[in-house]
């Protein structure tokens, strides 16, 4: 079943769920618990349990976590470790869930906790590397956990580090692409990493490379959409890949899907508007 969750439109701060067993026929939307100003994450964690993660709305630089069995019953919310400026990053890797996030305000650092159920967090741990928006978290080729970001301030570059544990990372790499927003990250047909992304600036065209092992990507290309904010990536029915996205000129949401990562299924629009990127999983 693919789970799709995302902030409303303008100054709507409330969250909506929406699922599907195929991609094309959505539930309806109902609001969820909880307030954002930016993206909210959504991950398959421990438990079997859809976990969401989102930072507060305004100027509320706290970050929350609620968890549902199916996407409609959902936990209490509760404030977990951190502050962020952008939605955070979530993913669960040897039967642990991992949450990485932006500092607050001008603070470009990054930084990881961890929690065997999503209750109770280590404490956060500064990582290397700096950017100016949300990073991207998966679990990937070898076990290991793979992050992704943006540069810092007016650097569109992408980079990378990997970690077995989500505890000690390896030395960031240059990765390719370009970039004015953070990039998706999800494993997909063959096991393989892939990660999509908007392009640069004004570019409003999505890109896309994959990678059996993180260190070397395949040469990007262009696929069908545009966007104005990061699309969303998972792995859902069927073993396709899943991308979702905002438009670029309005606050409509599409969705197409692949087989393997190059050929895409004519988008179409799902239900719900959004003015920030949606989240997506598969459970």
């Amino acid at each position: 079943m693919l789970h799709r969750i995302w902030k409303g439109e303008g100054g709507d701060t409330r969250m909506f769920h929406s699922s599907s067993t195929d991609g094309v026929i959505w539930s309806s939307e109902p609001p969820l618990g909880g307030k954002t100003s930016h993206a909210p994450s959504l991950a398959v964690g421990p438990g079997a349990m859809l976990h969401r993660a989102w930072k507060g709305e305004g100027t509320d630089a706290r970050m929350f976590h609620s968890a549902s069995t199916n996407g409609t019953t959902w936990t209490d919310e509760r404030q977990v470790p951190g502050l962020t400026s952008h939605g955070p990053a979530l993913a669960a890797q040897s039967g642990r869930l991992h949450r990485l996030w932006k500092g607050a305000g001008d603070d470009t650092r990054m930084f990881i906790s961890g929690s065997p159920d999503g209750n109770t967090w280590s404490d956060p741990q500064t990582l290397q590397g700096g950017t100016s928006h949300g990073p991207a978290l998966s679990a990937g080729p070898g076990g290991n956990l793979f992050r992704v970001w943006k540069g810092a301030g007016g650097d569109a570059r992408m980079f990378l580090s990997l970690s077995d544990d989500g505890a000690i990372w390896t030395v960031e790499i240059e990765i390719g692409g370009l970039t004015s927003h953070g990039p998706a990250l999800a494993t997909g047909p063959g096991g393989n990493l892939f990660r999509v992304w908007k392009g640069a600036g004004g570019d409003a065209r999505m890109f896309l490379s994959s990678s059996t092992d993180g260190i070397h990507w395949t040469p990007e290309i262009q696929v069908p959409g545009l966007t104005s904010h990061a699309p969303a990536l998972t792995t859902g029915p069927g073993g396709r890949l899943f991308r979702v996205w905002k438009g670029s000129t309005d606050n409509e949401m599409l969705i197409s899907s692949s087989v393997d990562g190059i050929h895409w299924s004519d988008e179409q629009p799902v239900l719900g508007h959004t003015s920030d990127n949606p989240a997506l999983a598969s459970l």
